[in-house]
């Protein structure tokens, strides 16, 4: 019976294991994001499910529609992810995300907490 347990154990350890690295996996580096984000529109929604519209220019900057808000900024690679910092929404204030591929397109997390979901144009 102890060699089944141990079995049964290492069984679930392996299963732990793999979900956490497919879990990895679909995190995206900083270059990926730079690689697959930059000069481009992205359209979807927030976790709140406003319509959201948002562009990562090469030079840095970036523009957001949120529903009938629009407003510009700038985006920088992080160690993690991407930070953003507009000039109205958050009162302006730098925050850093990170992302994750599903399916066909993206979502955005700040401090673990969905902020939105979306793909390219």
């Amino acid at each position: 019976m102890g060699t089944q347990i141990h079995r049964h154990l290492l069984c679930v350890g392996c299963s732990i294991l793999a979900i956490g690295s497919a879990m990895a996996a679909d995190t995206l580096s900083p270059q990926q994001i730079s690689q697959l984000w930059m000069g481009k529109t992205m359209v979807g929604k927030t976790a709140d499910g406003e319509p959201l519209t948002v562009r990562f220019n090469t030079d840095g900057s970036a523009e957001i529609h949120v529903g009938k808000m629009q407003d510009t900024g700038h985006w920088r690679l992080s160690d993690t992810g991407y930070c953003l910092t507009w000039t109205r929404l958050r009162g302006g204030k730098e925050r850093c995300l990170t992302a994750q591929r599903d399916g066909d397109g993206y979502q955005t997390f700040i401090d673990g907490k969905l902020n939105a979901e979306f793909k390219p144009e």
